[in-house]
């Protein structure tokens, strides 16, 4: 997200509360996957709830507010919180003491505090997107190589900076690439590469297509040939070996991808446990220093 938190602490002093919870409005149906709290007129949170089942969901979470101020069914209704809170010290630091044995603020700390405190909200309509999962990590990635992202990177007044590594720029040798984004350091010769993330470092063998994946990248620089480790066992090259069909995947970093490796579109695949890969909402997740034998299909 990109939040001016300027504003935040202005919104949290005006309303003279103990403490302040960031919130943005959400549908229905995703309220299942957060925290979801109500407020009365004045702003102040009332109740909340985490991650309630959607039958379970009382009507009285429904922001009046909201409920106004929606046009057509655009913006929900519900207000989940951010995790993003703004404290007064000494009532930060008396809940902490009171609260010393537990594990989870979000979940604990902050559902006690706002019965105990006046907690202001404050609703941000900016871009926030949730990467608790494998599904909303991989969607918030992907959508950054989409024609409308919704985070721009290159904001004029706010850009997005990388930490300077000092990395050789690029190398494409004979690849489409289309709506992607390239890490420095990469050497690709592959074939297509549409809607993917490559990191930093990443090699890609020749007649390779990428769709909708995620590759992390690697740790070092590396080329196409073997090499040996300390106690003289040949190692596989890291990154994607020749021939390989990669589609709605993660692979994490420093993985081997062996040459004619498949891992084809399968949307409706249930969540396993491999040896070598997982899979989880779908989504084919290699593993960091994982290593994917040549002509193997997932």
């Amino acid at each position: 997200y990109r939040m001016d938190f300027r504003r935040l602490v202005r919104s949290h002093i005006e309303s003279h509360a103990d403490a302040t919870v960031c919130c943005k409005p959400v549908f229905r149906e995703d309220t299942k996957t957060f925290g979801i709290l109500s407020r009365d007129r004045s702003g102040l949170v009332r109740d909340f709830v985490e991650k309630p089942d959607l039958d379970e969901l009382s009507p009285k979470f429904i922001d009046t507010v909201l409920k106004e101020k929606q046009k057509n069914g655009q913006t929900g209704v519900y207000l989940a919180s951010l995790g993003i809170y703004i404290f007064n010290t000494d009532i930060l630091v008396e809940a902490l003491n009171r609260m010393n044995k537990c594990d989870d603020f979000g979940s604990e700390i902050f559902p006690h505090c706002a019965q105990e405190y006046s907690f202001n909200t404050d609703v941000f309509y900016g871009y926030w997107q949730d990467v608790g999962t494998i599904r909303h990590f991989y969607k918030a990635n992907l959508s950054f190589a989409s024609h409308e992202p919704g985070f721009e990177i290159h904001a004029e007044n706010s850009p997005i900076y990388t930490h300077p590594r000092f990395l050789p720029l690029p190398v494409i040798k004979n690849c489409n690439i289309n709506r992607s984004i390239i890490g420095s350091g990469s050497n690709i010769a592959g074939k297509n590469i549409f809607q993917s993330v490559i990191g930093l470092r990443t090699r890609i063998g020749e007649n390779v297509e990428v769709k909708r994946s995620i590759i992390m990248g690697a740790d070092f620089m590396s080329n196409s040939r073997r090499h040996k480790n300390a106690f003289g066992s040949e190692l596989p090259p890291v990154g994607i070996g020749s021939d390989c069909v990669l589609e709605n995947c993660i692979i994490d970093k420093n993985a081997s991808i062996g040459n004619n490796v498949r891992i084809p579109q399968n949307g409706d695949r249930k969540d396993e446990d491999n040896a070598l890969y997982s899979v989880r909402d779908g989504i084919v997740v290699i593993p960091k220093n994982a290593v994917i034998p040549p002509g193997m299909v997932i």
